[in-house]
């Protein structure tokens, strides 16, 4: 690609970009409705013409420009499983609202990421998901002085905050006092107030609590409650919870 060609591609991409950063902006309210159970026709089809946009504006320059191919795939299996929920062959139940809702927040977030020249991964376990695998869970694991929990699925529900509880609870309660819990959250996994507050009110058992990966409106706020005062960190990867 000569320069010239470079040039028209990126003024091509930096168009496109700030249409997706609009439409990332409406992914989050749309994810906000569908998260407090509305399932109407309108709000599944205006899902839909967003990532149908999207796709569209991604696939009409990913040859030139490899970092949309994830975003191109990831657009078409939700904008196919979307195209289930209109046509009636798909249920919009709980579970299928929180994936919504997680792949509606995750383009949010990868539309950031893109515009701040960073690469984006290919979401497999949603991707899996909408071609039918049951949604995620969440996983424990310990090593060293650490309790390491894996949250591969939103904790909005009363229900999921419940189980939440009573997984973490079961895990702390009776644990070293230098012992760090760890949350990694995919980048994508949302959690309600009602979850955080659950996950705050371990730092009178353990000695520090790091959250991995959160999304976008996460990291604003903690910071914006001032977490790391408190003990809970916020790292980029399991490995920094070492460090």
């Amino acid at each position: 690609m000569n320069q010239t060609q470079a040039s028209q591609t990126q003024e091509i991409l930096d168009g496109f970009l700030s249409e997706a950063g609009d439409w990332g902006e409406k992914f989050v309210s749309l994810a906000f409705e569908i998260a407090d159970n509305n399932t109407s026709q309108d709000l599944v089809g205006e899902m839909f013409r967003g990532v149908h946009s999207l796709k569209g504006g991604a696939s009409f320059i990913a040859q030139d420009e490899p970092r949309l191919c994830n975003l191109c795939e990831f657009c078409h299996d939700f904008e196919t499983f979307l195209d289930g929920v209109r046509k009636g062959r798909t249920e919009l139940n709980e579970a299928n609202r929180d994936l919504v809702s997680k792949a509606l927040y995750g383009l949010h977030d990868d539309i950031v990421r893109l515009q701040n020249g960073d690469k984006i991964d290919r979401h497999e376990d949603m991707l899996a998901s909408f071609k039918g695998t049951p949604p995620g869970t969440i996983s424990v694991s310990k090593r060293d002085n650490m309790i390491i929990f894996g949250v591969n699925k939103n904790i909005l529900h009363p229900n999921d905050v419940g189980d939440f509880n009573k997984i973490l609870w079961k895990s702390v309660r009776g644990c070293p006092l230098d012992t760090k819990v760890v949350f990694d959250l995919g980048g994508a996994s949302r959690l309600s107030s009602t979850a955080i507050g659950s996950i705050v009110g371990t730092l009178g058992s353990v000695a520090a609590i790091a959250i991995v990966r959160p999304p976008a409106y996460m990291n604003l706020v903690f910071k914006r409650f001032r977490f790391e005062q408190f003990g809970i960190q916020l790292r980029n990867s399991v490995e920094e919870c070492w460090q």
